[in-house]
């Protein structure tokens, strides 16, 4: 049932209503390059699209649609972690399917990118409802993130929905931690779209401050996401993660700006056709 696309011309943020979470093995996955780790998803991509095309099901995907797909993240951070992808077919107007980062984004890419988080939401209630029914009398309470890495490991572009409880034997690192307990280096889908909101003009698009994305993530203590104690080492805090039983809280957004993001100035290459404005964003071309 989850393999199944749901059709629809107009609404690509439908859900079914009992969407069932069952993770796959690792050898479910398509083998991945050690030499060429950044392109992995491009590898579960085609997976995807090989595995549609033969109409099987996939036991990497959680759910897809004629856009886009949701997969299972292969080293899962959390009990429930999942990537949202643009598919690679273009059956559907939109660019985001040829992004690899934020970098890449501009106000252009708004429209697209609201539907794409608003899927990426309605999939974390179905797994919240999931939990609540499935999961709750032997495991605690949960929440669920929506958001990017400001400094991605792999690429295309891909939004992470993962639970609050960061419980998994696959965190062995601090970066892992750090990459999904800050509020800077996590950024929200919501502070995506407020940033490219606030444009002032087309010719501008988003970018990352790195150095300082990359000094979060290096330097940034290892807090308990419910009650902000800092560990000194990973075994440390995964000990204390478990232990901790203050319940999760969702922070309403205060409305501020991701201080990672800023702007970058789009070089103008000309025009088309049509007289349209073609402009240059990182290495894309498009439309302006």
């Amino acid at each position: 049932m989850n393999n199944s696309p749901i059709n629809s011309s107009d609404d690509f943020t439908r859900v079914p209503i009992q969407l069932l979470y069952n993770p796959p093995q690792k050898g479910d996955f398509p083998s991945q390059s050690f030499n060429n780790w950044r392109n992995g998803l491009k590898n579960v991509l085609s997976s995807v699209e090989s595995s549609s095309k033969r109409h099987e099901r996939n036991p990497i995907v959680l759910f897809l649609n004629d856009k886009y797909v949701c997969t299972y993240d292969m080293y899962p951070k959390a009990k429930y972690h999942m990537l949202l992808m643009r598919r690679k077919i273009n059956t559907h107007i939109g660019n985001l399917t040829h992004l690899n980062t934020l970098n890449d984004l501009d106000s252009s890419n708004l429209h697209e990118l609201r539907e794409f988080h608003a899927l990426g939401r309605a999939i974390a209630t179905q797994i919240l409802e999931y939990h609540r029914t499935h999961e709750m009398s032997r495991n605690p309470p949960i929440i669920m993130k929506v958001g990017y890495h400001a400094i991605p490991s792999m690429e295309p572009l891909h939004l992470h929905i993962i639970s609050s409880d960061l419980d998994s034997a696959c965190i062995t690192k601090r970066e892992h931690v750090v990459s999904f307990t800050s509020p800077l280096f996590f950024v929200e889908a919501e502070a995506v779209e407020q940033h490219l909101e606030s444009a002032f003009t087309s010719s501008i698009a988003l970018t990352i401050r790195k150095d300082r994305a990359q000094s979060i993530r290096s330097y940034t203590p290892m807090m308990c996401v419910r009650c902000g104690k800092a560990a000194v080492s990973v075994p440390d805090w995964k000990r204390h993660n478990k232990q901790c039983n203050k319940l999760p809280t969702k922070k309403e957004s205060s409305g501020r700006l991701n201080s990672l993001l800023g702007w970058r100035r789009a070089v103008v290459l000309g025009e088309d056709a049509d007289g349209a404005d073609l402009i240059k964003v990182g290495s894309k071309k498009k439309l302006a």
